[in-house]
């Protein structure tokens, strides 16, 4: 696991899955903000109490850093790029944490680039 530090906040990215009313949201679709569940918190943050670990919050979605790890997407936030907690349990029910492929390595040749003379 990754401990943020200072204003840093390092949330588990999550996306919508469905809306209220049951339709999927395909992969595809681009969600105007992005969401997060905080996973830890810089100890510049902790001094402000506004944040808690597990709160999800909505954050600047060109901001931060992605950062891949143990099969999640992370995103190590800074502070000012927080817009705000949600509080809506019913939006709480749309999302879910974003999950990486696992790559599996094959026995099949990768195409050379090199020209063979």
């Amino acid at each position: 696991m990754i401990k943020a530090i200072e204003d840093k906040i390092i949330v588990s990215e999550m996306k919508r899955s469905q809306t209220k009313a049951g339709i999927i949201i395909p992969s595809t679709a681009v969600d105007p903000q992005a969401y997060g569940k905080i996973l830890s918190i810089g100890h510049e943050v902790k001094e402000r109490g506004q944040l808690k670990i597990g709160d999800i919050i909505v954050y600047n979605k060109m901001g931060g850093q992605a950062i891949a790890m143990d099969n999640q997407m992370l995103c190590c936030v800074l502070y000012a790029e927080i817009y705000g907690i949600l509080e809506n349990e019913n939006i709480f029910s749309e999302l879910e944490e974003i999950k990486l492929s696992v790559i599996q390595e094959t026995d099949v040749e990768a195409p050379s680039l090199i020209q063979k003379v």
